[in-house]
């Protein structure tokens, strides 16, 4: 009732989540920082326990700069390898968020790996059988949850 109450449907139990791990993700969401890149950073990292790169095409520590040695968090500078930036833009983030290192389904082998027909346990499976599993709408989600309202944030997923 209290995720209900402060966050509506945004925040679900997870399929076999105690009551007491549930209350620490409420807590953590109530305290979560939002509106910032590094919002974006920790959600992401939080969710799927691997940091997301984050590239503004508007912020010179990201794009580097005319004559620059070093060019700022990237290292990028003039004729180097890297981004390019753009005034234009203000306000958007190209971020590339990781989906979790998956394990699979236990006990379930797969086309290709140690089992097989005859050979050991195989089964069709989905997402709803992995427990815990990430799904990219809740990814996408967590973007949003975190932006900044006039913000844009083009969201790629990879594994």
């Amino acid at each position: 009732m209290i995720a209900n109450d402060l966050f509506g449907q945004s925040l679900q139990r997870n399929q076999g989540e105690t009551d007491n791990t549930f209350r620490v993700r409420i807590g953590q969401e109530i305290t979560r920082t939002r509106g910032t890149r590094a919002a974006i950073i920790a959600t992401l990292t939080d969710l799927t326990g691997r940091t997301p790169t984050v590239f503004e095409p508007a912020r010179s520590a990201d794009t580097g700069g005319w004559g620059s040695q070093s060019g700022g968090f990237y290292g990028f500078a003039y004729g180097g390898a890297g981004g390019w930036g753009n005034l234009d833009m203000p306000f958007q983030a190209l971020v590339t968020a990781y989906r979790p290192a998956g394990t699979g389904i236990a006990d379930v082998g797969g086309w290709g790996g140690p089992g097989g027909y005859g050979i050991g346990p195989i089964e069709y499976g989905d997402e709803a059988m992995i427990e815990g599993s990430v799904t990219d709408a809740d990814i996408y989600a967590a973007v949003a949850a975190v932006l900044p309202t006039t913000a844009i944030a083009w969201t790629q997923i990879s594994n």
